[in-house]
């Protein structure tokens, strides 16, 4: 019998793959509704919600993980939150934005010894340094 939560050989659960590049939202949320794990992890400890951070087109499924419980400073196996893969993908700042609002820590460090906020004082684009000038030292 499968379950909303089933995951494949990477430990991916269909959320995993509905959020990715926003390629099915409608799907995303009849998951989350039907009880699907907003958090899981696969193997490489990636949450739907780094997954979605990966992706300009991931605002709406951000949006959407967020609403239904998904955390914000879930890390992966290297340390890493959303916000960090955002930062490193050179993503939209408004996807750093929603992240950055919804409470994800600018300051963790993951294991590279690296925050968002260091990443974006160094090589952050103007804008990006805009929105992250409260969280700058």
């Amino acid at each position: 019998m499968s379950t909303v939560d089933d995951r494949d050989r990477a430990g991916r659960t269909p959320l995993h793959y509905a959020v990715n590049a926003n390629r099915d939202l409608d799907k995303g949320r009849r998951l989350l509704e039907a009880g699907a794990d907003p958090n899981a992890k696969d193997h490489e400890g990636l949450t739907p919600l780094h997954i979605a951070a990966q992706y300009d087109e991931g605002e709406e499924a951000i949006r959407l993980l967020l609403e239904l419980g998904a955390d914000p400073n879930a890390l992966d196996n290297l340390g890493r939150s959303p916000l960090m893969v955002a930062v490193a993908s050179s993503l939209s700042p408004a996807i750093e934005s929603i992240l950055l609002a919804a409470g994800s820590d600018p300051h963790h460090e993951g294991t590279n010894h690296y925050s968002p906020a260091i990443y974006i004082e160094r090589y952050g684009t103007d804008e990006e340094k805009s929105l992250f000038a409260p969280y700058l030292r």
